[in-house]
C-alpha cells in the first residue's frame, strides 16, 4: 500500500490532466458503444417498417446517420482530448 501512496504522489501536480482524461475515458466509451443502438434502430424501425412511406423513411434514415456521425464524432472529440 505505501508503494501506491507513493505513486499518488508523483501524481500530484498532475491531478487536473487526471480527471480531465478519467472523465474523457468515462464519457468516450459508452459513445463507442452507440453504434449498434442506431442500427438497431435503423433495421427495425426504418428499413423493416411497413407502415411507413419512402419519403418517411428516407427522412428517418438520414435522421439516424446524422445522429450516429456526430456521436462517433463526439467521441473522437472526447479520446483526443484525453491523449
Amino acid at each position: 500500500m505505501q508503494t501506491f501512496y507513493r505513486l499518488l504522489s508523483y501524481l500530484k501536480p498532475y491531478w487536473k490532466q487526471v480527471v480531465v482524461g478519467t472523465v474523457c475515458l468515462v464519457a468516450a466509451v459508452p459513445l463507442q458503444l452507440f453504434h449498434p443502438l442506431v442500427w438497431m434502430f435503423i433495421v427495425d424501425d426504418v428499413l423493416l417498417a411497413e407502415n411507413l412511406d419512402p419519403g418517411q423513411k428516407k427522412q428517418l434514415l438520414i435522421m439516424w446517420i446524422g445522429i450516429m456521425v456526430a456521436v462517433h464524432f463526439l467521441g473522437v472529440l472526447l479520446q483526443t482530448i484525453r491523449t
